[in-house]
């Protein structure tokens, strides 16, 4: 599997795509991510009100990142989910799903780019702390982290 392969998109996933991808990556979430959303609430959600860059191998979504580019007034694009499949973790999807939604969200005229993650998600904190997010507020539950565009 290479990277050669990957098909990156913007908002092509049909909404069975997407519940179809979120089941599989579930488990790669640290609470798994079944445990604190409603999958179709949240499915409808990604689908009408986000910004969605997939990542697509042999006709499958493989990785998404999906994104609320709504508020302009505020300045701040919201990340809502980055995940990627299992067989696919450590090739650089991620990666460049991240940097795709940067430059989709500078492009929209966003100055700044923030995200939540789970404060035990020490994988995903140290992923966007890599990638130049910082901690701007934490609780006992949640990192929240941005960064400049």
């Amino acid at each position: 599997m290479s990277l050669f392969n990957i098909d990156y998109r913007e908002n092509t996933a049909g909404i069975d795509a997407v519940r179809e991808h979120l089941l599989n990556c579930s488990d790669n979430f640290t609470p798994p991510l079944l445990t604190y959303i409603d999958l179709e609430e949240y499915v409808g959600k990604l689908s009408s009100m986000s910004v969605n860059i997939e990542a697509w191998h042999d006709g499958k979504l493989v990785g998404l990142i999906a994104a609320y580019l709504n508020n302009l007034e505020a300045g701040h694009a919201y990340i809502t989910n980055v995940s990627v499949e299992s067989a696919y973790n450590g090739k650089g999807i991620a990666s460049q799903l991240l940097e795709k939604m940067e430059t989709a969200s500078k492009k929209a005229g966003f100055a700044w780019i923030a995200l939540e993650v789970k404060a035990e998600n020490t994988k995903a904190a140290r992923f966007y702390k890599n990638n130049g997010y910082q901690v701007t507020r934490q609780t006992d539950y949640n990192l929240f982290m941005e960064k400049a565009l």
